[in-house]
């Protein structure tokens, strides 16, 4: 057998090895299927953690609608879509309770110096219901969930292309052009 055969089957085996690893790193958990269309779902309450350890309950019937941003502070495209959610959610502050939900504190240190979420807004969520139901597997998502609990809105990645034109004209703001991140 040649040297570089056997040297291609190593390296392919060893990046194997890595990938499986790294999948488990991140998810910590087997995904989801994610819900096709998730307008119209009910988000039911769930339970989180605050990031000074206290447990909260998320409830749904507050009077006014809540928009939920779920992250990964290690993920760059919620890292690159960081201003255009602050515009956003500074926007929508007085009309509207914010969410950002995460399930890992990895970096968030580092993530949450480079944006700046409002107050108290930010979520540990371990709860399997919560990630079943909005199918919590990519970052990052943002919903619109009426006072109902109902899902009105859903758009998946960074506010560029159609989901900046559809945030935009909803919400009547303006976001900034979102750059792929490096």
């Amino acid at each position: 057998m040649p040297r570089s055969f056997v040297f291609v089957l190593v390296l392919l085996m060893v990046s194997l090895g890595l990938n499986v690893t790294l999948a488990l790193k991140v998810k910590g958990m087997a995904p989801h299927p994610a819900p096709d269309n998730k307008i119209g779902i009910q988000a039911a309450p769930f339970t989180a953690t605050d990031l000074q350890g206290h447990t909260t309950d998320v409830s749904f019937n507050i009077g006014k609608p809540t928009l939920i941003y779920y992250i990964d502070p290690q993920c760059r495209w919620c890292r690159a879509n960081a201003t255009n959610f602050d515009i956003l959610a500074n926007a929508l502050a007085q009309r509207v309770r914010v969410v950002i939900l995460s399930t890992s504190t990895e970096k968030m240190d580092q993530f949450l110096a480079d944006t700046h979420p409002p107050d108290n807004s930010v979520l540990i969520v371990k709860s399997p219901e919560i990630i079943r139901v909005l199918g919590l597997t990519a970052t990052p998502q943002t919903f619109l969930v009426n006072s109902a609990g109902r899902v009105e809105h859903h758009w998946v990645g960074a506010y560029d292309h159609q989901n900046r034109t559809e945030i935009e004209k909803l919400f009547n703001v303006h976001l900034l052009d979102t750059k792929a991140p490096s």
